[in-house]
């Protein structure tokens, strides 16, 4: 991998669906071609990388057109290594926002998103296909191999009533102003965590006491600052990722 990175540009990295192994020979869609030709202006015998969830390869170009991309697979570059799952509970917001969200909680290393409708909610439409979109780019991007999940919103009663063992939820609300999530993670350790931010406004009272009811959910203060949703989601899961990596 090291000695092929040394000598050879890769130009991008590209998420594929396709089973890749040695040897095979691909022809991608007119989408990915359309980029690698007229955005990324790739030409032939150059060198991109093709991933899917399982592995990565240094690929070569054969063809390349505005129409089709001929690519043949040359060397394994990286095998995809289990990592804890972060999920990120969310009240959406506006498409922009919630985009940013998506983008770069991906980035940092999110990989469910459950959007959640609660009293303060205020939205009218969620594609999740676009939605989709963004996140293969996230991770193309930051040189993951895991397409996060991206789930239909549901009603946050719904979310309360399932099966949290093993889950520990941290729950940012500017009402908290003790506990940090440093603090949860260096006490509490779980197979999995959840963030749960709430909509502009924070939760609502009654919403804040069905929370203090659950045993799992733990609510956690993001500083001394009030922070913009999209914000807080960004810094939460940063904050998160940063104690994991750090065996907190």
């Amino acid at each position: 991998m090291l000695i092929y990175r040394s000598f050879m540009k890769i130009r991008n990295r590209v998420f594929v669906k396709d089973k890749l192994e040695e040897g095979v020979q691909l022809k991608l869609d007119q989408k990915v071609a359309h980029y690698l030709f007229h955005v990324l202006r790739c030409k032939n015998g150059e060198y991109i990388s093709l991933f899917n969830e399982s592995s990565e390869w240094l690929s070569s170009i054969d063809k390349l057109s505005s129409k089709e991309a001929i690519i043949s697979i040359t060397e394994n570059i990286k095998i995809a290594e289990k990592k804890r799952e972060i999920t990120l509970y969310f009240s959406p917001i506006k498409k922009s926002q919630t985009e940013l969200v998506i983008q770069k909680c991906t980035e940092i290393g999110v990989t469910n998103f459950q959007p959640i409708l609660m009293e303060r909610t205020n939205f009218s439409s969620f594609n999740i296909d676009r939605l989709n979109l963004i996140a293969i780019e996230a991770i193309e991007q930051s040189e993951q191999m895991k397409i996060p999940k991206i789930y239909e919103p549901i009603k946050f009663d719904k979310l309360l009533s399932q099966d949290q063992k093993n889950k520990i939820t941290l729950v940012c609300s500017v009402e908290e102003k003790n506990n940090s999530i440093r603090n949860i993670i260096k006490d509490n350790n779980a197979n999995s965590y959840s963030l749960f931010i709430g909509p502009e406004g924070d939760f609502s009272e009654s919403e804040m006491n069905s929370i203090k009811e659950k045993e799992n959910y733990l609510t956690v203060s993001l500083g001394d600052t009030v922070l913009k949703s999209e914000t807080a989601s960004i810094t939460a899961a940063a904050i998160l990722k940063d104690c994991l990596l750090n065996d907190y």
